[in-house]
């Protein structure tokens, strides 16, 4: 081979092969995510609200008041579910691209203001707990519309309703808002 013929095919075979390296398929990072839970206070035209997800795809709902889902009326009590993997995958990409780390565990502005519907988030991720409790606009921000998505997967599972001994085993939240209807405010 001459000398410039070599170095074009030692060029063009370089190029090749960086192209086929970084054209590969990166495995995306898996979530360390472990639950999400959320609840809101019942003020405005949002009743009290329980929901939590884990990373087993298991669902827990509570509601006080009458909640149509896309097969049945859920009354108010305590309800469990699953959601698929990709409902979960798609909860935890949501939440990362708020980059809900870097969130205020309180934004006490939204929250003064008379009647707003406040919300409680709780995010467990590698052990610990990260809280965000807001008020709920109707401003369209990135977190809003996760909570607005949020608050409708209920409607998406199949709920079984918990019975009380049930609940006192297994349906835990550890957001408060809900249990304002039990403390009688």
């Amino acid at each position: 081979m001459k000398p410039i013929t070599c170095k074009l095919f030692l060029l063009i075979l370089t190029t090749v092969s960086f192209l086929v390296i970084s054209c590969k398929q990166v495995e995306p990072v898996k979530s360390q995510i472990s639950k999400v839970e959320l609840a809101t206070n019942g003020e405005g035209k949002l009743p009290r609200r329980a929901i939590s997800i884990d990373s087993t795809l298991l669902l827990k709902f509570y509601t006080d008041t009458l909640y149509t889902t896309s097969t049945n009326p859920v009354y108010p009590r305590y309800y469990e579910g699953k959601v698929t993997q990709t409902v979960w995958d798609s909860l935890t990409q949501k939440l990362a691209q708020v980059h809900y780390n870097r969130l205020n565990a309180v934004d006490s502005a939204e929250l003064r203001i008379n009647d707003v519907i406040g919300v409680e988030l709780f995010v467990n991720e590698k052990g610990k707990s990260k809280r965000i409790e807001r008020g709920l606009s109707m401003q369209g921000t990135p977190l809003n519309n996760l909570i607005g998505w949020i608050l409708k997967l209920p409607r998406q599972v199949q709920l079984r309703e918990t019975s009380i001994h049930e609940y006192a085993d297994t349906v835990h939240f550890s957001t408060t808002f809900q249990n304002k209807h039990f403390l009688g405010e």
